[in-house]
């Protein structure tokens, strides 16, 4: 070799080594993300040959375009979701997860209050989780003013707009960005602080008798409602909403890990419905730059507690523990189990808005571009782990007719037993209606047909009525024939409509016995959509239900150290640079 080709070969050899350390760095920096999300999506999509089957252990019952058009436009009353969770709760569902928020109480209809009706539901199932949607805090995202705001409003719930303009510009601020901003300065600021004055209080055992006047005592003094008094109701009882779900919490939080944070809610269920609950975790989903869903974070600080997402508390109450048990490190959350407990691999990484993260979950998607069909291909008019919540709310609407057959019977019982002073039916009818068995009404039945139906007398009575021509009848006349054909139907179509809610409820309890059921949206037009790595949109309850397969399956993506990936772009860097330098040109 001589010293033209040596000068050529360290040349070449330093380019080789300057390129591969560039494109280290270039990693490190996470430039290539974008490309790297490309990548990955392709391989979601591509690469399903080694993915395990899914599991069976989950249902998802959809609100669908078309149970909105059967049953109504959302919003529902509440006793409907009521009579769902009764059912899939006599259905033997292990946990009812509803990915649906009640931030406001409903007004009470004319057959009942609708989130009482709820709230017994809840109660009785004792199985039902109420997750929570919560207002992340965005580092570098700090607000002067509305901070500021918050800081006097702290101090003074009470502050009218022009005393709060006054402090803030004592505080340095500009007058004119004060008075153009004041009317947003004045409303939501109030309403975080008098929430988190509240917690605090409620929490050090204030009763809530004294809060009154421990935070609004200008309008208890002065007996005129200020503005914070206007809010006092609706934030006690979110205030009384967001301590009840505490129990579902873990502290302390880990200080090595760092988490999502944040400090308060965009959406918590009344205090009704969440003191009934029997677990709880957040449903936000964070996506990527391109608005894409890869992963998701499994646990964040919420006011101060360790809060899962409704997809962890899943797969915890799966595998027979909470959430609060689990054992939380840097790359992983341990949860246990009589085996030893099963290792989820988490990772510290860049999210948007949000900077460096840890306790992410990196999503094994599965399936086709096609949602519906991600746990199998739709057969018997749906796909087998996606129910619309139609079909269980078919079968109250059974039960509804039922009810309503036999008020039409009792009706008929009290136009005839009357008249005949039949003694069976008249102690039923003096019953509630609530304590009239279907023995009972076949009894006073039979009694009341025996005398004014089958009796020889009165069948030749009821006969000439019957030929009679209409227009001589009274009233009386119509409405004893009106009844007395009611009767002779007796209980036939009632016993066609039980056989049928028995086998529809067979059918559920085939479907959702000892499963986990998340009961969530999939009708067009709701925000609760996002692209994935495979999906151009799919449910929020969706992606919960993915990361609930990949845990209680063991499918999970472990994310390989960085030196990994370095170690094997210097060994192609290498590889490449000394094929470049020792072979010819159009060999290398």
């Amino acid at each position: 070799m001589n010293r033209i080709e040596r000068k050529l070969l360290y040349r070449t050899v330093a380019l080789g080594l300057l390129l591969t350390a560039t494109v280290i760095a270039i990693d490190a920096a996470e430039w290539l993300t974008t490309f790297e999300q490309w990548l990955w999506d392709r391989r979601a999509k591509w690469c399903q040959v080694f993915s395990p089957k899914p599991t069976d252990r989950i249902v998802h019952v959809m609100i669908d375009d078309d149970s909105l058009q059967t049953i109504g436009a959302w919003p529902w009353p509440r006793a409907i979701l009521a009579q769902v969770i009764d059912e899939l709760s006599a259905a033997d569902a292990k946990v009812i997860a509803l990915d649906i928020f009640f931030p406001e109480p409903q007004k009470p209809a004319a057959d009942g209050d609708n989130d009482a009706i709820l709230a017994a539901s809840l109660k009785r199932s004792g199985r039902v989780l109420l997750p929570n949607s919560v207002d992340f805090r965005e580092p570098g995202a700090v607000d002067p003013l509305l901070t500021a705001a918050l800081e006097e409003f702290d101090r003074d719930l009470e502050l009218t707009t022009p005393e709060l303009r006054d402090r803030l510009i004592k505080r340095g601020n500009s007058q004119i960005a004060v008075d153009r901003e004041i009317g947003r300065l004045s409303v939501e600021p109030r309403k975080t602080a008098m929430l988190r004055r509240m917690i605090k209080e409620l929490s050090a055992t204030t009763q809530s008798a004294n809060l009154r006047a421990v935070l609004v005592p200008k309008s208890e003094a002065s007996g005129i409602t200020s503005d914070a008094g206007y809010l006092f109701e609706p934030t006690l009882d979110q205030a009384r909403a967001v301590l009840t779900l505490r129990k579902f919490g873990k502290v302390p939080v880990p200080d090595e890990i760092p988490l999502l944070q944040a400090d308060g809610e965009r959406a918590v269920s009344i205090a009704t419905l969440s003191s009934q609950a029997a677990a709880s975790g957040f449903v936000d989903v964070k996506t990527g730059e391109d608005g894409a869903v890869r992963s998701l974070p499994l646990l964040m600080n919420y006011r101060g507690m360790l809060w899962p997402t409704m997809a962890f508390t899943l797969a915890c109450l799966e595998l027979g523990t909470t959430p609060a048990e689990c054992r939380v490190e840097r790359d992983n959350i341990v949860i246990p189990t009589p085996d030893g407990g099963k290792i989820v691999p988490t990772r510290v990484g860049t999210l948007p808005r949000s900077g460096k993260v840890g306790a992410i979950f990196d999503i094994p998607w599965f399936g086709t571009s096609d949602w519906v069909e991600m746990y199998g291909r739709a057969a018997a008019g749906h796909a087998p782990q996606f129910v619309p919540i139609k079909v269980i709310w078919t079968i109250s609407q059974l039960e509804r007719d039922i009810r309503q057959n036999n008020q039409t019977t009792d009706d008929a019982l009290r136009a005839l037993a009357a008249p005949y002073q039949v003694e069976t039916a008249l102690n039923f009818l003096a019953r509630p209606p609530s304590e009239r068995s279907d023995a009972d009404r076949a009894a006073a039945v039979a009694a009341v047909a025996a005398i004014a139906i089958d009796d020889p007398a009165a069948a030749e009575s009821l006969k000439s009525l019957s030929d009679a021509d209409p227009a001589t009848l009274t009233d009386e006349d119509r409405k004893f024939l009106s009844a007395a054909k009611v009767l002779r139907r007796g209980d036939t179509a009632n016993a066609s409509l039980r056989k049928l809610i028995a086998q529809r409820r067979e059918e559920l309890r085939s479907i959702v016995a000892g499963r986990m059921v998340i009961v969530g949206w999939s009708a067009t037009g709701k925000l609760d959509f996002f692209p994935t790595s495979i999906h151009s949109g799919c449910p929020g309850g969706v992606i919960q239900g993915v990361v609930f397969n990949a845990i209680v399956t063991g499918h999970m993506l472990r994310p390989t150290p960085w030196w990994i990936a370095a170690s094997i772009t210097l060994a192609i860097g290498l590889f490449c640079t000394g094929a470049v330098a020792r072979l010819s040109p159009w060999q290398a």
